[in-house]
């Protein structure tokens, strides 16, 4: 063969290679094309699609095809910042999961305690309170209200017997070494409290599985509430009072305010 007709063979073996990257480049974009338009209600998968879909695009010379994709994710985007923002409030309002403050760009509030903060960039929510954590996805309003739910209840709608919790109180402030007239640290009387929970099983076999949790926010819950009972229904005849101080242990009231109190004083 010619070395003309050797150089026509080349260039056409070489074509036949670009087209066929181009075909698998073209089979791997209708793939994922596929699965983005399968996914348009899972923020997440629907920004992993976009963003492995865009560079193929460019790659095949679609920019334009690339910049309306972008475009179009983006608007999904606000839009479900949208949906967020007005769908929120309203399930908590629905619910009875009161008061909600806060905004969707500064953070949600659930009556002080619980968190919550939407990151639509990495498509999902962060539910969390100081002793739990849990990340919803996609981030939806009504997903965001299901983490808290359970959250809302555990905090608020356990049993609380406000003599019982006192008599608590002053046990775990002699435990801690407090004295009639000192002041003890809430986290040592909180410590105290945690381990007159456990049986007598869990100090033989400090198993997770026999531990009885006593989280901080739920003591925090707690004193929230010998708090609002004031001097009415009080069983003990000493004089408790919790004293403020800074990086104590914060106390949500119930309109989502707070205060932080570092010390538990018996007079």
């Amino acid at each position: 063969m010619s070395r003309e007709l050797e150089s026509v063979k080349s260039a056409l073996d070489e074509a036949q290679k670009v087209l066929q990257r181009r075909a698998n480049e073209i089979s791997v974009a209708r793939k994922r094309l596929t699965t983005l338009t399968g996914r348009l209600n899972d923020h997440v998968s629907l920004l992993r699609a976009h963003e492995e879909l865009v560079p193929v695009l460019e790659r095949l010379g679609l920019a334009e095809s690339a910049r309306a994709l972008r475009e179009y994710v983006t608007s999904l985007s606000a839009a479900g910042r949208t949906d967020f923002e007005k769908d929120f409030p309203r399930l908590c309002q629905d619910l009875s999961l009161l008061p909600v403050t806060g905004t969707l760009d500064s953070g949600y509030r659930v009556r002080g305690a619980i968190e919550v903060r939407a990151n639509f960039s990495r498509g999902q929510v962060r539910v969390s309170t100081v002793s739990e954590s849990r990340t919803v996805s996609p981030p939806t309003a009504r997903g965001a209200v299901d983490a808290v739910q359970p959250i809302y209840k555990r905090l608020y709608q356990r049993p609380f017997d406000q003599a019982e919790f006192e008599r608590a109180l002053v046990d775990a402030f002699s435990s801690a070494g407090g004295r009639w007239g000192e002041s003890v640290l809430l986290t040592s009387v909180h410590k105290q409290l945690f381990l007159s929970r456990q049986k007598a099983e869990f100090f033989r076999d400090t198993s997770s599985k026999r531990l009885v949790g006593y989280p901080l926010d739920e003591f925090s819950g707690d004193l929230g509430r010998f708090l609002q009972a004031g001097a009415q229904g009080r069983a003990e005849a000493r004089r408790m009072t919790l004293e403020l101080g800074r990086d104590g242990i914060v106390v949500f009231t119930e309109a989502g305010g707070f205060d932080s109190y570092k010390f538990l004083r018996i007079d």
